[in-house]
Order: structure tokens, then sequence, then C-alpha cells
């Protein structure tokens, strides 16, 4: 991932990286009264087989919460359960996930 998205840093101090522009961002949110809301979540295929290192990674760095859904048999089920969990301060459009995307 860090290849593709062109980072200097190794894998290894990547994730710390973003976990340290996380904790400042939070200070500056705390200190200045902005509001600041980040959606960290996966939603992956139900069942999908996940490496639990990759998981333990995304709890430690990021703090993600990982809800498996079933986009191809309840993609109507997988759209509602994404859209409750995101709270933005933007109108989301209807339509998230379409049947058979």
């Amino acid at each position: 991932m860090a290849a593709t998205l062109n980072f200097s840093l190794n894998d290894r101090n990547v994730h710390s990286a973003f976990a340290s522009i996380e904790a400042k961002l939070n200070i500056i949110q705390r200190e200045r009264k902005i509001e600041l809301n980040v959606a960290n979540s996966l939603w992956p295929q139900d069942k999908y087989p996940f490496l639990k290192e990759y998981l333990k990674l995304n709890k430690k760095f990021y703090r993600t919460e990982i809800t498996p859904v079933d986009y191809n048999k309840k993609p109507e089920a997988a759209r509602k359960t994404i859209r409750i969990n995101i709270t933005l301060n933007v109108i989301f459009p209807e339509v998230l996930v379409k049947p058979g995307f």
C-alpha cells in the first residue's frame, strides 16, 4: 500500500505516522473546538478471510471497526449497515451500494 501511494516511509513507520497524525488532529480538535469526524471502519464481504496480523494492525494504529456484510446476497442490508455506521456532517446520497455492484 505504501509503495502504491508513494509513501517514503517503510511499512513499520507508515502506520505509526498515521496514528501520530490522528493524535495531533484530536489535540487540535479539543483545543480549538473544531469538529472532525473520521469513518475508520471496514465493511468486508462476510466470511472474507483476513490475516489476523492485518486485523491487529488496523485496531492498533487506526482504531478500526470491522463489520462484515453480505454485498452479494444482501446488498440493501449492507448499504444500510454502512450508512448507519457513518456519521458525517454532510448529506449522503441514498445509494451507497447499488444491487449488482
